[in-house]
């Protein structure tokens, strides 16, 4: 069995838990976010996902050609 720890979390370990909970469950993201929170969450989505693929094009450009 593992360790039992007894202390609170850091920061760093909540907003990890927290985006990963965002990325998991957009729509219960969406729901529990201020208007300003779900503007930031809409841009980050979209820049993820813009980064995204841009970097499958790069990716797929240094393939070789058949």
């Amino acid at each position: 069995m593992g360790a039992v720890l007894d202390r609170p979390a850091t920061r760093l370990e909540v907003a990890i838990g927290r985006t990963l909970a965002v990325c998991f469950h957009p729509v219960a993201a969406w729901r529990t976010r201020a208007v300003s929170r779900r503007l930031l969450l809409f841009s980050g989505c979209f820049t993820a996902s813009y980064i995204l693929v841009f970097l499958a094009l790069q990716f797929l450009s240094l393939l070789p050609a058949p």
